[in-house]
């Protein structure tokens, strides 16, 4: 519902990134590793984003593991995001 009202607007581009289909792994890799290559498709899409929006169900009083994994895997991204985020929009419930 929330792409379908995105999509009607003329002042947004939208990128819809649909995690069940993204291929993330369950578990995290260990320190040092490489970055699985699902996690790295998937990073050049948010970091070119202004702003991004996640539309998750609740799962257990949280949200679901690829979820939560993409988060913890992108660490080294988010720690730049939150650095630039006076510069970016950013929602969050």
């Amino acid at each position: 519902m929330f792409a379908e009202q995105a999509r009607g607007r003329a002042d947004l581009d939208l990128d819809v990134l649909d995690l069940a289909g993204a291929a993330l792994p369950d578990r995290l890799t260990g320190h040092g590793t490489p970055t699985p290559d699902a996690v790295a498709a998937v990073t050049p899409r948010l970091t070119a984003a202004d702003a991004f929006v996640v539309v998750t169900p609740e799962y257990n009083h949280s949200y679901p593991a690829p979820v939560r994994t993409l988060i913890d895997q992108l660490a080294r991204w988010a720690h730049a995001l939150r650095e630039a985020r006076s510069a970016r929009p950013c929602l969050a419930s």
